[in-house]
Parts: C-alpha cells; sequence; structure tokens
C-alpha cells in the first residue's frame, strides 16, 4: 500500500475542520505499521478513508497499484478481499442474533467464495485458529464473553484470508491481561499467514511491543515516522516525549499498585 497526500474534511465549507492533512507513507508486505496519538487526533478517520468506510477530499490510497480511494459498490467488492478491518468495540461489530459460525461466515457469503460446505467448513478452522472451541460456535455475541467477541471479530476478519488487517483501537476495551492475549494471537496469526498490519493506537506500549515502525499522529499529520526501536526520549519531539512520559507514569503506577 501507498498512500500520497491524504486528506479529509468534515465539511468542505469549513477549513477548520480539515481532520487528516497531506498523510502520506508506504507499507510493505507483512510490515507490522504502529499509528501513534491521541484521541481525535485522526487516527480512526485513517482507518475509514483507507478501508473505504469514508473517502478522502484529496490524495490517493494505491494498493495493488490501483487508487482504492474513491471506489464504491461493486467496484471496490475486491478490496474487501484482500483488506479487513477489526474495530475497538468487538462485541457492537457483532451482530447479536446470530451465532459465530454464521457471523464468520458472513464475509464469504458476501463475496460468493466457495461452496456451503467450504464456506461452513472455513469459517470453522478460523475460529479455532482463535480460539472459538466447537462449544462456543453456536453461541451469540451476548453469550460470550468480551476477549472471545473480539477473537470471533479476528476470525471474521482472516476468514476471507486478507493480506492487509487494520486494527483500529482494536485491544483498548480490554483489560491489560486480554490485551496482551489477543496481541500474541494477532502476531501468531500474522507470522502464520503472512498479512500486513496497521496498528491503530493511543498505547505507546501497545506500538513498541507489537510494531515494526510508527507512524506519530498528531493534529491530523504525521510527526514522526520511524522504526519502533528508535521511539526514546532523545531525538525525539515534544509530544512524543510527552507520551512516552505517560509511558513511564503508568509503568511506576502499575509497580505501586503491585
Amino acid at each position: 500500500m501507498k498512500v500520497n497526500g491524504l486528506c479529509k474534511c468534515f465539511s468542505k465549507a469549513k477549513a477548520g475542520q480539515q481532520i487528516l492533512r497531506e498523510l502520506s507513507f508506504v507499507l510493505n508486505k507483512g510490515e507490522i505499521l504502529g499509528v501513534l496519538g491521541q484521541s481525535g487526533c485522526g487516527k480512526s478517520t485513517l482507518a475509514k478513508c483507507l478501508t473505504g468506510l469514508t473517502i478522502p477530499e484529496k490524495g490517493e490510497v494505491l494498493y495493488h497499484n490501483q487508487d482504492i480511494s474513491k471506489l464504491q459498490g461493486k467496484k471496490r467488492l475486491w478490496v474487501c478481499g484482500k483488506m479487513q478491518i477489526i474495530m475497538q468495540d468487538a462485541r457492537a461489530s457483532l451482530n447479536p442474533r446470530r451465532p459465530a459460525l454464521e457471523l464468520v461466515k458472513e464475509p464469504l457469503n458476501y463475496l460468493h467464495l466457495g461452496t456451503a460446505a467450504e464456506r461452513e467448513e472455513k469459517a470453522q478452522y478460523y475460529l479455532q485458529q482463535v480460539g472459538i472451541t466447537k462449544e462456543l460456535q453456536n453461541k451469540r455475541a451476548p453469550q460470550l464473553s468480551t476477549g472471545q467477541c473480539q477473537r470471533v471479530a479476528i476470525a471474521r476478519a482472516l476468514v476471507v484470508e486478507p493480506d492487509l488487517l487494520v486494527c483500529d483501537e482494536a485491544v483498548s476495551a480490554l483489560d491489560m491481561i486480554l490485551q496482551k492475549q489477543i496481541l500474541e494471537l494477532i502476531k501468531k496469526l500474522q507470522k502464520k499467514f503472512g498479512f500486513a498490519i496497521i496498528m491503530i493506537s493511543h498505547d505507546i506500549r501497545v506500538i513498541r511491543n507489537f510494531c515494526h515502525h510508527v507512524a506519530v499522529m498528531k493534529d491530523g499529520r504525521f510527526l514522526e515516522k520511524l522504526p519502533t526501536n528508535r521511539l526514546t526520549v532523545s531525538g525525539s519531539s515534544e509530544y512524543v516525549r510527552n507520551l512516552l512520559a505517560c509511558e513511564i507514569e503508568m509503568k511506576n503506577e502499575e509497580l505501586e499498585g503491585g
């Protein structure tokens, strides 16, 4: 994926409502890119522009050498098989009336992939890959725990075998133990299936421990783009130093609480 000069406004008439400002980056096969920033900086709007949930006013998103930024409807259908998104609130993104197995089959039905028997088998396989047992596959979202709902959401995203997974604050609604479990699961699956990841988060600990590279975002712009191991106090902007200071404070509070 190559993103060039991406801009998004909530209102064309008011320049002050510009959310994304000339964003550009490149994501290669198998890479994990972190997008780090405080709430309201435009991270989720970026995710929506990349996945076609909203259309940018300017710029291009080159994916498999084609600009997909303005594609809609049937013209964009092929992208759904290549790119998937995991949302922050997995439970809210799952239809409460349908069992987990049916939810994971939905993308296959929508894209008309395989026979009915093949879809069933594939959905079961990916549910097993994320740790959802056969006993749980016929349960609905209200009958599952928060962590189990997130696992179902991951299986639903991966069942079409995408080569890019966009995680929009995918673990922020979970406690620290569940966060660790889900991040380890995603990384294990990424190594097994080889898809690239864009991990969007306001939590510097998630970015530091999960991503190869990081793009630091503020007010709709990228302040820095660098390897994650270079995300240090020395040589960073004041904004990044403040984020790092928050990480240190959280660690101290955890130690005191322990």
